[in-house]
């Protein structure tokens, strides 16, 4: 008879040589599981636990999570009185009792592998901060409470306790950071503060990094700031969204040249003047000359809105050779015609995605679908999203005479400018003609929430069409 020390040799025997103890298999295997069984799967062994661990905390989506486990949080909602003398609510998160303090150990347990982490309306009593940052200043496990973070999104419309830099939140081995604001206080310190952080914390490491927010005013110290943050970085930076701040030819020199930058979303400053266009985008290509996706905005002083032609805006961007993706806003564009077109594809021909958006919604737009076969002429093989202004009072041209089709566009993007009832089949007919594959058309309302009911049942109808013939080819 076997003896049960035996057995118990043997048992491990056969799981040293079982590919159920390789992390690496385990996670693969456990990523299918949902979230209420990973529980129970951290229940099996140790190495599952930790595997299964990894997997948990890898994403947070809120910084209370964590801080939970080191001692409750509790909620309470704080009124306050704005400028207008109306009180706005607040949740603020403070301990139930830290009295006896907290288990110090777990959090940074959890804390080592978190590697994404959100932070949106978080708003944390200064006793909290203040009690986290002393653990943390007094902690061997090092100055970062998240040392393996690689990417952070958070909000920083609170000017309250900034966690961000009293936690040491930003790890030098950050690779994404995405700062958003939708509105914030002139009185606000909270932009500056964080830009002040990173100016001494500036990780090494980061590829992409976005600023945005709308409507928001800053002072020349803050500019600056900002500008140094992102020169820090050029070494690395692949992608940067800094519609946060309006932009002049002068503030983008600041930053200095990113030859790395592929990727590159920003606004003008709404009070430049007309010629101030030709010299901020002359200042993008000479800056970032090998940019694949330039997304601007291109507004002028409300009082005085431009008209755009495209091919202007094409002769200054014209050095950016290798552009695959081009979104352009501007107050009002002039039509985009066959000359434009030609020119389009000889500067761009691998374009991706091209987008002519119109802020004046008081104009009419005055780009006819004609245009949409000289594209496909030059973009049939690559092309994948299009936004037009285009115009509904027109001549719909004859699905017959389509000779050159896209062959992956899925997205057309529409101008706020319904169809006309009589035009919903002809336009039907000329875009499953002209793109036949699976099309989505966007943009069905205007800023107000009227929606466009005729590109509403276009939409629909091609969609059930597509879908048919797809059965009957099955």
């Amino acid at each position: 008879m076997t003896s049960p020390l035996a057995k118990a040799s043997h048992t491990s025997d056969r799981l040293a040589n079982s590919p159920l103890i390789i992390p690496e298999l385990l996670r693969a295997i456990f990523e299918w599981l949902p979230r209420g069984q990973l529980t129970a799967t951290a229940q099996v062994c140790a190495l599952w636990s930790a595997v299964v661990l990894d997997l948990i905390w890898e994403n947070v989506p809120e910084l209370r999570h964590l801080i939970s486990t080191y001692s409750e949080v509790t909620e309470q909602w704080i009124g306050d009185a704005d400028d207008d003398f109306r009180t706005i609510m607040t949740e603020v998160l403070d301990f139930r009792d830290i009295s006896l303090g907290g288990r110090w150990d777990v959090l940074l347990s959890y804390g080592r592998r978190i590697r994404t982490l959100a932070i949106s309306d978080e708003t944390y009593a200064p006793e909290v901060v203040e009690h986290l940052k002393s653990r943390l200043e007094g902690s061997e496990g090092g100055s970062s409470l998240l040392p393996n973070l690689r990417a952070l999104s958070f909000d920083v419309d609170s000017d309250g306790p900034g966690l961000v830099e009293s936690l040491s939140i930003i790890p030098a081995g950050l690779q994404t950071l995405h700062v958003s604001a939708k509105t914030l206080d002139r009185k606000s310190t909270a932009h500056r503060r964080l830009l002040e952080h990173l100016t001494t914390k500036a990780p090494s490491q980061l590829s992409d990094m976005s600023f945005i927010g709308h409507g928001i005013f800053f002072d020349k110290v803050t500019y600056g700031l900002h500008s140094k943050v992102v020169a820090q970085c050029r070494g690395t930076l692949r992608t940067l969204d800094v519609s946060m701040f309006s932009l002049t030819a002068e503030r983008l020199q600041e930053i200095g040249s990113i030859p790395s930058l592929t990727h590159l979303s920003m606004i003008q400053d709404r009070a430049a003047e007309h010629t101030d266009r030709e010299r901020l985008l002359r200042a993008v290509t000479r800056l970032f000359p090998h940019l694949h996706s330039l997304g601007v905005a291109l507004i002028g002083q409300e009082t005085h809105p431009w008209a755009t032609c495209i091919s202007d805006v094409m002769r200054m961007l014209e050095p950016c050779l290798e552009l695959r993706n081009l979104r352009i806003r501007c107050n009002y564009w002039k039509p985009l015609t066959k000359e434009d077109v030609r020119y389009l594809g000889e500067a761009w021909p691998l374009m991706e995605e091209f987008d002519l958006d119109q802020v004046d919604r008081w104009t009419e737009p005055n780009t006819h679908f004609g245009i949409l076969q000289d594209l496909a002429r030059i973009w049939s093989q690559t092309l994948k999203k299009l936004g037009l202004p285009l115009v509904s009072i027109t001549s719909i041209p004859d699905p017959a005479y389509v000779e050159v089709k896209f062959k992956k566009l899925d997205t057309l993007s529409v101008e706020y400018c319904d169809l006309e009832d009589e035009q919903v089949e002809a336009v039907t007919d000329f875009l499953t003609a002209l793109s036949p594959g699976p099309l989505r058309i966007k943009r069905l309302c205007d800023p107000h929430g009227y929606i466009y009911w005729n590109w509403s049942r276009l939409s629909n109808s091609m969609e059930t069409a597509w879908k048919a013939n797809s059965d009957s080819h099955a």
